[in-house]
């Protein structure tokens, strides 16, 4: 379709059953078609929905059947040129099929409460301005991520995706041949901004549940749960370049194997990770040091990463410690020692620490 004729066309309950390189439905042009309630069965290398130049497709509750591993499910290889205006998937099954849903330059993408799953590449969205994943199942049958965030040169600015919000969903994954599988990859040679990933369940990934790789752009994961294939799995988080991720905020997620700085491949100019469970940032206790002492050398506990001075607080808890005057004058990635500007006297000092990853 082509013209204004097929605007707000409705297609319903209906069956389609592609051959080798056939499209079940060929979109091109129309405003706000509905396809409702229909099933696309792929029993060679056929393809299920071909979008092009549409003003908000909707697709509500289809089933896309494939049997073969081959083929496309929903492709909308759009260009960000202001025609490609928008996809709405809902409460949809994409199951067996080479690519699952592949979506490029679209002006908004909203994918809600849809299994896509056990496809060779499940899930791909590049160069998309603006998108809103929430309450799907999420899984892929190789190594390839369920969920890939990247760059398209081919669309127009922005040729990188942004502001792509993705939430509430779970995501899987079947594959056991290593420590490859990832179950989001965001990459790209342009950055993609303005990601954020909120309550989500990592489930299944041999590798990282979230594997980044960002450049001076804003990345929050904030109230997620991470939980790894057992025996498999090197970090919930990882960040590719190490480097240039003072935009990330990683907090209140919940690392069900644990996780360090390190581990995450985090730079020192990352400070927002924060008040994450399985992630331990934080330290206190109390070091004693005695009548005509100043110093004092205690582990910390810490793991992970080295924390600086400026991580360490130092309350005094008698007069005696506030007298001396306590400071940091030496930490490394086991210890920490703390002197005292003057000799403790009379009585011995109490001094409480507590330590936690500085917080710009």
């Amino acid at each position: 379709a082509s013209t204004t004729v097929y605007d707000e066309l409705l297609i319903a309950d209906c069956s389609f059953n592609m051959g080798s390189g056939v499209y079940g439905i060929y979109c091109v042009g129309t405003r706000e078609p509905r396809i409702e309630r229909c099933t696309f069965q792929n029993t060679s290398s056929g393809c299920g929905i071909y979008f092009k130049d549409c003003v908000s497709p909707f697709l509500f509750q289809c089933i896309f059947k494939g049997t073969t591993y081959t083929g496309r499910a929903v492709y909308y290889p759009g260009t960000g040129n202001g025609t490609d205006a928008g996809l709405i998937l809902r409460d949809s099954e994409i199951m067996g099929w080479d690519k699952g849903v592949e979506i490029v330059g679209c002006d908004w993408l909203c994918v809600e409460g849809c299994t896509i799953d056990y496809n060779n590449q499940s899930f791909k969205i590049a160069a998309q301005d603006g998108a809103f994943i929430s309450g799907n199942y999420l899984g892929s049958l190789g190594a390839t991520a369920a969920l890939w965030i990247t760059y398209d040169s081919s669309a127009v600015s922005p040729s990188y995706c942004d502001k792509i919000i993705v939430e509430g969903n779970t995501f899987t994954g079947h594959y056991t041949g290593g420590n490859t599988y990832d179950n989001v990859l965001i990459d790209g040679s342009t950055s993609s901004d303005s990601i954020q990933f909120r309550n989500n369940a990592f489930t299944f990934y041999t590798r990282y549940g979230l594997n980044v790789t960002m450049t001076n752009t804003r990345l929050s994961v904030t109230g997620n749960s991470f939980v790894q294939r057992p025996t498999f799995g090197v970090s919930p988080f990882y960040s590719t370049l190490g480097a240039s991720d003072s935009g990330f905020a990683i907090k209140d997620n919940y690392f069900t194997n644990g996780a360090t700085i390190s581990g995450m491949n985090l730079s020192a100019i990352c400070k927002l990770v924060q008040d994450n469970i399985g992630c331990g940032l934080k330290a206190s206790g109390q070091v004693i040091i005695g009548v005509g002492a100043s110093t004092s050398t205690f582990a910390h506990g810490i793991t992970g990463y080295t924390p600086s001075a400026l991580d360490v607080y130092l309350p005094p808890t008698n007069q005696p410690a506030a007298t001396a005057v306590p400071y940091v004058s030496a930490i490394d990635a086991t210890n920490c020692t703390i002197n005292t500007v003057n000799n403790v006297a009379t009585s011995a000092a109490g001094i409480n620490y507590q330590i936690s990853r500085y917080k710009a």
